[in-house]
């Protein structure tokens, strides 16, 4: 018996016998059949990041199904608001969904808080540049400013769902990369890239501790 289940299973695998000149059915997979593909994995609260990602990688983002004078005077109001335009969209629809009252209590509050913190993270690095304050640890410089007053403190752990310095707070690491890209756009900054040769390009970035982030890119201003 055991002969016969292997043979069965070998003949799955050996292309069939020719036939008549030499022809034979082949093993292949049907006509028409398609390999499986696995779905990309998310991370929560980083939607408009994944959406970025994915026109970059040749794919459409949300801007790219509006009609074109849409798109433009909307990619002028990002850039008024200090937004990059994934997260200006984001931002709109949310806008909706709350005037429309769509959302629990639980997730209205939530989002309510993270535009409250996003909002205020705009204002306060727009402030900080115009008084000089720019320089390569901008990012660092922004956050502290927005944990340091009580008021956006309280905010800003209402939008990650946790204290300041818990680590594991269920939205922590998506709201802090949407406030490093929104206070990188509200000062029309750009990430530094280091390296030479082969390793040229990659992201000069900073590993620290006892602060409201543990990492950040370091910034540049573009050159005039």
């Amino acid at each position: 018996m055991a002969k016969d289940v292997l043979d069965q299973e070998t003949k799955v695998k050996k292309p069939a016998r020719a036939g008549r000149g030499g022809k034979g059915a082949r093993a292949d997979k049907p006509a028409g059949a398609r390999a499986k593909v696995a779905a990309p994995k998310v991370k929560p609260e980083a939607d408009a990041d994944v959406a970025e990602k994915a026109a970059k990688k040749g794919g459409k983002g949300p801007a790219d199904f509006l009609e074109t004078a849409v798109r433009v005077a909307a990619r002028k109001a990002a850039r008024d608001e200090g937004l990059e335009m994934n997260h200006f969209l984001q931002k709109a629809v949310e806008s909706y969904l709350l005037a429309a009252n769509a959302f629990e209590p639980e997730l209205k509050d939530r989002i309510t808080a993270k535009r409250e913190i996003i909002d205020t993270a705009v204002a306060k690095a727009r402030e900080i540049d115009a008084e000089g304050g720019f320089d390569e640890h901008f990012m660092l410089t922004v956050m502290r400013a927005l944990t340091t007053d009580a008021r956006t403190r309280s905010v800003y752990e209402a939008a990650i769902g946790g204290a300041v310095d818990d680590t594991a707070a269920p939205r922590r690491a998506g709201v802090n990369q949407q406030l490093a890209r929104v206070i990188k756009a509200a000062v029309n900054a750009k990430a530094q890239r280091k390296g030479k040769g082969k390793g040229k390009g990659q992201l000069a970035r900073v590993q620290v501790s006892g602060e409201v982030i543990t990492s950040y890119t370091l910034l540049e201003k573009p050159k005039a």
